[in-house]
C-alpha cells in the first residue's frame, strides 16, 4: 500500500508540470457539465451471482486543459479535475440474507493526467494517438437506512473509495470543416485501491485489481479563429474490483457487539456511461 498523499502529490505535480510546459500545440480551458447513468453491481466471487445492484443517474462537473486538436506531430496532453454527485437505487440483501431496497448517495472526484503522441496519418484530416497516463478517483459511497422485505428495520453505512490508477489506449482525430471529431479508448488498472468502512464497522478493506475498460467521443465545434468554442462528449467509463481479503470485525450493521465476524467487498463492478457539454475558452 502506498501512502494516499503521495498519490495525490504524484498526479498533482505531474497535471502542475503539464501546465508549466511550453508544448507546441495551444491548449485550452474548457469547463464541462453533464450528466451520466452509474451502475454498481457486487458479485459472488468468479461467478454470475449478483448479490446487489444500485443503478441511477449522477451529475458532473469538470475543468480541463488539453492541447487535443494540434495539427503536426508532437506531444499531446489532457488534464481533467471531475466532481461528480447523485443518489442511486440501492436493490439488494440485509447481512441476514433478506431482501432490502433502500438508496445509496454517491460524492466523489476524479483527477486524471493523459499523456500521448500525435502521429498524422496518410490522410491529412486524420491523426493517430498513442495514449496513457494515471489518475486518482476517491467517491463516498452512502447506503441508507431502510426496511426489508419482512419489514424489519436496519442501518444504513458510509464506505469511503480511493483508488489509484494507470491508463494507456489509442486515439483517433479527425479534422472537419467546423466540426472535428476525436475517439480515445483502451484500458484502466487499479494500482492501488482502498476502501473504508466507516461506524459501525471501523474497518479498511483492500479489494482486489482487475483491467477495465473506457472510451471517450468528442465533437468539437471551432470557430473562425480555428480554436473550440463547445464540444460534446459521449462516453463510458468503469473499474473491476475482486474480492477483498476478509478483516475481522465485533459489530454489526447496528452498532451491536457480537462474535468476532468476518468482512469483506465482495467482487464489484462499477460502470459509468453518459454525456458532457463543453465551454472552451481562448
Amino acid at each position: 500500500m502506498l501512502p494516499r498523499t503521495r498519490l495525490i502529490t504524484t498526479v498533482l505535480a505531474l497535471a502542475s508540470l503539464l501546465l508549466s510546459s511550453n508544448a507546441s500545440a495551444k491548449g485550452q480551458l474548457g469547463l464541462e457539465i453533464g450528466a451520466q447513468g452509474h451502475i454498481w453491481e457486487e458479485f459472488v466471487a468468479g461467478t454470475s451471482t449478483r448479490l446487489l445492484e444500485e443503478s441511477g443517474a449522477r451529475y458532473t462537473m469538470n475543468l480541463s486543459y488539453d492541447t487535443y486538436t494540434r495539427d503536426s506531430k508532437g506531444l499531446i496532453y489532457g488534464i481533467d479535475f471531475l466532481g461528480y454527485i447523485g443518489e442511486l437505487d440501492y436493490d439488494g440483501s440485509t447481512q441476514l440474507g433478506v431482501d432490502a431496497k433502500t438508496s445509496t448517495a454517491y460524492l466523489g472526484s476524479d483527477i486524471r493526467i493523459t499523456l500521448g503522441y500525435r502521429l498524422p496519418g496518410t490522410q491529412s484530416k486524420y491523426s493517430w494517438d498513442w495514449l496513457g497516463g494515471l489518475g486518482y478517483n476517491s467517491w463516498g459511497r452512502e447506503i441508507g437506512d431502510g426496511v426489508d422485505a419482512l419489514n424489519n428495520p436496519f442501518s444504513g453505512y458510509t464506505e469511503i473509495y480511493s483508488v489509484f490508477y494507470g491508463h494507456l489506449g489509442a486515439g483517433l482525430f479527425r479534422r472537419g470543416q467546423s466540426w472535428d471529431q476525436y475517439l480515445q479508448f483502451g484500458f484502466k488498472h487499479p494500482i492501488d485501491i482502498s476502501e473504508k468502512v466507516e461506524e459501525p464497522f471501523n474497518v479498511k478493506l483492500e479489494p482486489g485489481a482487475n483491467t477495465s475498460c473506457y472510451f471517450n467521443w468528442n465533437f468539437y465545434k471551432r470557430g473562425k479563429d480555428g480554436m473550440r468554442d463547445y464540444a460534446i462528449t459521449r462516453y463510458a467509463d468503469s473499474f473491476r474490483f475482486a474480492k477483498s481479503p476478509v478483516v475481522s470485525t465485533s459489530v454489526d450493521v447496528n452498532g451491536n457487539s457480537i462474535a468476532d465476524d468476518a468482512v469483506f467487498q465482495p467482487e464489484s463492478d462499477y460502470s459509468v456511461f453518459g454525456i458532457r457539454l463543453t465551454r472552451y475558452f481562448k
